[in-house]
């Protein structure tokens, strides 16, 4: 079949089309189903434009100043060190939206930050940040210091300072 008989083919079934009544109730059916089709596309529109304008002040926010994402304050964020022998080999690290501890031997366990809370302690003020592993939620609570610098002491290793690089 050439390509000209395709398109006779396709005219003489619309020539041959017969016509057929459609209900009232077939027709109100589909004016209801249309409408609500319509406003259940205007309410996603709605939302997306309305989320979009909280993410358009909150997205150059988060590319361009460390202190952006709301859970974690920006004096936490960076990588922290102590000089102490023992946890030579040891740091962790606290981003916007995870923390990770690197356990020596290469070895890191990160989890992503669910919630950070803040309770100040006269000059110092104790975190606690609650996170989730593959496995658990964990928390870990720590003392941030800038009497001698910014220093971080873990509540339960207070006399182990840790430093921002």
């Amino acid at each position: 079949m050439s390509h000209g008989e395709d398109w006779s083919f396709v005219f003489e079934k619309v020539a041959t089309m017969q016509k057929r009544t459609v209900s009232l109730g077939k027709l109100m059916l589909a004016a209801v189903g249309t409408i609500s089709l319509i406003t259940l596309a205007s309410w996603i529109w709605w939302s997306a434009n309305s989320l979009t304008g909280r993410a358009r002040n909150f997205l150059p926010r988060l590319l361009l100043s460390e202190n952006a994402h709301p859970l974690v304050p920006g004096e936490l964020i960076g990588e922290w060190h102590t000089s102490n022998a023992i946890y030579s080999d040891r740091s962790f690290e606290i981003d916007p939206v995870s923390i990770s501890f690197g356990t020596g031997g290469g070895t890191v366990t990160t989890g992503f930050i669910r919630k950070v809370s803040a309770v100040q302690q006269g000059a110092r003020t104790l975190y606690t940040i609650s996170y989730q592993t593959d496995e658990s939620v964990n928390e870990v609570c720590l003392y941030y210091e800038t009497a001698e610098g910014k220093i971080i002491h873990f509540r339960n290793q207070e006399s182990i300072a840790w430093t921002k690089d």
